[in-house]
């Protein structure tokens, strides 16, 4: 058996999305370096691959074990990775997955390159002095188009589960979002339940340990709503807070960050019906996309500024 088919039996791929996945030999990987330490057994690497279809630099997202074999789990989150990729397709607001790799004790996932990092490192990048300081022209292209591809992403029946800013990366000046591990596609007849998100962007009805909660379209529109908060902040909400101090303030109090000084009123108003704590009364994507279009032509605002603890 051959390295590419013993990959695909091992991750257990239908043939119709092993079609479409390029396989690459793992030793013609060039310049390899560490970009993320290691999160649930996976390590991601830069490195360039000098022939087709890539010819560049590329993203490799390793799930490795210290046995001969991968866990039952880590493999049925790389399969569900690959799978979600294959139906969420190609946008300019996705990150695009090339194909799969494999090496001793690992498998790989080739990756498309973003170039600026994550959102999350571009704008701690943006503080100066203490002071965070991001160009309103930055910040809508931002957030329209990390609306975009949540867009995208569910208009092909995928959720995401756990979007926020280290999920989003930066490529050309453009967000891309990433990391489809912890998605589900809701053609699937069982509830998703997955909890693994970042408590700050997590949908509050999933962090009730005593209630079940089903990650949907309105848990990915809560995130987004945080998200937009911290493009006007430059850092995480609640920041330097106890997780468990923020966990029930944000249940029982229905507790959320206050708007940044000199943010756009309306601005503030998106987000804010994005992270209503009733998921029924949260906004819905075409009406942030329409209000954002409308703000980034109307909005006489130059700069978003922000004084920040040190980090």
């Amino acid at each position: 058996m051959n390295a590419e088919n013993s990959v695909t039996e091992i991750l257990g791929l239908s043939s119709l999305v092993n079609e479409r996945l390029h396989y690459f030999d793992s030793s013609q990987f060039r310049d390899r370096r560490i970009i993320t330490t290691p999160e649930n057994n996976a390590i991601v690497e830069s490195a360039h691959y000098d022939r087709e279809p890539i010819n560049g630099q590329i993203a490799i997202k390793i799930f490795k074990d210290n046995k001969d074999f991968l866990d039952k789990e880590t493999v049925r989150k790389m399969r569900n990775e690959i799978e979600v990729h294959y139906n969420v397709g190609e946008n300019q607001n996705t990150c695009r997955l090339f194909g799969i790799a494999k090496e001793p004790n690992a498998l790989m996932l080739v990756l498309e390159f973003a170039d600026g990092g994550n959102l999350q490192n571009y704008l701690r990048n943006r503080i100066n002095d203490d002071i965070f300081k991001i160009s309103w022209g930055d910040l809508i292209q931002i957030a329209r188009g990390v609306t975009n591809g949540l867009s995208w992403i569910h208009s092909n029946g995928i959720i995401h589960c756990d979007l926020n800013p280290q999920n989003i990366l930066i490529h050309g000046n453009k967000p891309k979002i990433a990391d489809f591990g912890s998605s589900k596609q809701l053609a699937l007849d069982h509830p998703h339940t997955n909890h693994e998100g970042r408590v700050y962007y997590v949908d509050p009805q999933c962090l009730n340990v005593y209630g079940k909660c089903v990650c949907d379209e309105k848990s990915d529109i809560y995130s987004l709503g945080v998200i937009f908060w911290e493009l006007t902040s430059g850092i995480p909400p609640f920041f330097n807070l106890n997780e468990c101090w923020v966990i029930i303030n944000i249940l029982t109090c229905k507790k959320r960050e206050s708007m940044i000084n000199g943010t756009p009123t309306e601005y503030f108003n998106i987000y804010n019906k994005c992270w209503e704590h009733n998921p029924n009364d949260r906004t819905t994507l075409p009406d942030i996309e329409r209000d954002l279009d409308i703000l980034a032509n109307t909005s006489s605002v130059r700069f978003i500024t922000n004084t920040v603890r040190s980090l």
